[in-house]
């Protein structure tokens, strides 16, 4: 069985003399369009860039860069949105 989108937690309260059930969303696991997703090197040809290690480097030197939205196996994989890159791109 797969993982509940949304992860939430519930209560019940009094509002204007009525039971009522108080629900709180904890987290929301985000619905992406894989073919949206790109590569360091991906990100590295988009903005120019002579290598894709560069993007590491970039991460870590421009506060606003965006952060990759899958980082696995110590930052060995990392994946980034299209439309976070351009917009970066489009603000400099």
């Amino acid at each position: 069985m797969s993982s509940p989108l949304v992860d939430y937690e519930s209560s019940l309260g009094v509002v204007g003399g009525s039971c009522v059930r108080f629900v709180r969303c904890r987290s929301v696991a985000p619905r992406v369009n894989t073919e949206d997703l790109i590569t360091a090197s991906d990100v590295a040809e988009m903005l120019g860039l002579a290598h894709h290690n560069t993007v590491s480097t970039y991460l870590r030197r421009y506060k606003d860069f965006p952060r990759p939205v899958v980082d696995r196996s110590g930052g060995r994989v990392r994946l980034w949105l299209r439309q976070d890159i351009e917009a970066w791109q489009r603000s400099r």
